[in-house]
């Protein structure tokens, strides 16, 4: 799993590290070469500009694949996440509802036991 999560890391910071910019009319200009770059650096994507704004993403379809791998993953360790919290939150209600009951009784018992004290020593319920 390590070597996975290494792996993964190295992924993330190639693409990085390749990324293009350019206008829609350069890439419609060089459009073939761009596709045949991709084969030789398939991490490498192009932000696609119009009017200066960023429109869209140019990537190579290995590119594609390996960014929904990683949203699946993504997306599985926050389910598990929120499974998890899930089950930890069941688990807190029910402590909270069992503890009152049990410190309510506890009590109950200490105070029947201080009124059976005061019965046999009636002086001592007064010197308290």
């Amino acid at each position: 799993m390590e070597r996975d999560q290494a792996t993964l890391k190295k992924e993330i910071e190639a693409m990085e590290e390749n990324l293009e910019y350019s206008t829609v009319t350069n890439l419609r200009e060089s459009l073939l070469q761009i596709v045949e770059r991709f084969k030789k650096e398939p991490a490498r994507r192009y932000l696609i500009l119009k009017h200066g704004q960023p429109q869209a993403v140019l990537m190579s379809f290995q590119t594609y694949e390996f960014l929904k791998k990683v949203l699946t993953q993504v997306m599985m360790g926050s389910r598990e996440m929120g499974r998890e919290e899930e089950i930890d939150a069941a688990f807190a209600r029910l402590r909270a509802e069992r503890t009152p009951a049990r410190g309510t009784a506890a009590r109950a018992v200490e105070v029947g036991a201080e009124a059976e004290e005061a019965e046999e020593t009636p002086g001592a319920a007064l010197a308290e």
